[in-house]
């Protein structure tokens, strides 16, 4: 009778692991889904905006500019690309570049600038009005450089 107690026991305390893993997975799945929203809503909101500005002035210039924006899923980063275009230039060679993706796995954007690579990992809160200008700033230097 012991054998039976200590096996249904096992069972139980095995079953209750799944159960528990699934509901950690499904927190976790719920927490990045929110993030990712949260990064869509920063990038329409403040960055994109931000980005246009500076691209219209460049525009005024004769230079051009694209942003591109991607939503998130699961396994899948959100992310917005901002690219200039020095006027009168043929390929990548004379554009800057601003790359924003989304890390779940640390609740963070990972920021790259074109030839310079990564600008590292910063919170939506890190990411004032001003940083953001810098690193714009820095896209429209190297391909105006």
């Amino acid at each position: 009778m012991a054998l039976n107690d200590d096996l249904n026991k096992l069972m139980q305390q095995f079953d209750q692991k799944q159960v528990d893993e699934a509901a950690k997975n499904k927190q976790r799945a719920d927490e990045n889904a929110a993030f990712r929203a949260d990064c869509k809503t920063f990038f329409d909101l403040t960055v994109q905006p931000l980005l246009q500005q500076v691209g219209e002035t460049l525009k005024t210039g004769g230079h051009d500019y694209e942003i591109k924006q991607e939503a998130g899923s699961a396994g899948k980063p959100s992310g917005l690309d901002f690219t200039v275009k020095a006027k009168g230039s043929r390929g990548s060679a004379s554009e800057g570049k601003l790359t924003f993706y989304s890390r779940d796995d640390v609740r963070k954007l990972e920021i790259f600038g074109g030839k310079g690579g990564s600008k590292g990992q910063r919170s939506l809160a890190e990411l004032t009005p001003q940083v953001l200008q810098e690193l714009a700033l820095g896209a429209v230097k190297e391909a105006l450089g």
